[in-house]
C-alpha cells in the first residue's frame, strides 16, 4: 500500500474538522445580534416582574468594581415623565452549586420592595427553596444601611430564617442582598 494513501484519511478528516469549524463560526457571528437583543428582552422582562409601572430603565454606570465585588449590574427606574422610582440592582455570591444572581427592587428611599433569584444552580428540592416567596419576603420592607445574616448570633444585623437544608444557598442570597443595599446605601447618600 502507497505511504499517500495513509495521509489521506487524516487530510480529509483534518479538513472536515476545519469545514465544521467555520461554519460553527460564521452562525456564531451571523445570530449574535439576535441573541444579544434576546438577552436584553429578557432582562428587561424581569425588570418589569419586579417593577411593572416602570417605563424606563436608566443604567447606572461607573461602578467601581473594587468597592462591590458580586455587583453585575444596577439601573434607576424611571417612569414615563423621566422621574425616578426607584432602583434595581443585580448581585451575585457563591452558592452551593455556583453563583446564585439576585436582582432586588428598591424604593427611591432605600427600602427593599422585590426580589427574584435569576440563576439559581442549586440543589433541587433544597437550594432551589431560596426562590420561595416564603423565604425572599423576610428582605422585603428592610432597607440601605441594613445588614443581613443567616447567623442568630450576630449582633447588629437582621436575621433570616435560612432554608432548613440550604444553608449555603440562604447564605448566597443574603449575601448579595448586602451587596446590593450596600450599594444604594452609596448611591442613595451620593443623591442627598
Amino acid at each position: 500500500m502507497p505511504k499517500h494513501n495513509l495521509f489521506l484519511p487524516a487530510v480529509i478528516l483534518c479538513l472536515i474538522c476545519l469545514a465544521t469549524t467555520g461554519l460553527v463560526a460564521l452562525t456564531y457571528s451571523i445570530t449574535l445580534d439576535a441573541r444579544n437583543e434576546q438577552a436584553v428582552i429578557t432582562a428587561n422582562a424581569n425588570r418589569k416582574l419586579l417593577f411593572p409601572e416602570a417605563a424606563d430603565f436608566a443604567e447606572i454606570e461607573n461602578i467601581d468594581p473594587s468597592s462591590f465585588a458580586g455587583l453585575v449590574d444596577a439601573y434607576q427606574v424611571l417612569d414615563a415623565g423621566g422621574n425616578a422610582q426607584g432602583y434595581l440592582v443585580t448581585a451575585e455570591y457563591r452558592g452551593y452549586g455556583g453563583d446564585v444572581q439576585v436582582l432586588i427592587a428598591y424604593g427611591t428611599d432605600g427600602k427593599i420592595l422585590r426580589l427574584k433569584v435569576l440563576s439559581n444552580d442549586e440543589t433541587p428540592g433544597l437550594g432551589k427553596k431560596v426562590e420561595s416567596d416564603s423565604f425572599l419576603s423576610q428582605f422585603v420592607g428592610q432597607g440601605a444601611g441594613q445588614k443581613f445574616s443567616i447567623k442568630p448570633q450576630e449582633s447588629g444585623s437582621y436575621i433570616i430564617d435560612a432554608v432548613s437544608g440550604a444553608t449555603i444557598s440562604s447564605r448566597a442570597v443574603t449575601e448579595a442582598a448586602n451587596i446590593a443595599t450596600g450599594f444604594i446605601e452609596q448611591i442613595i447618600s451620593e443623591v442627598k
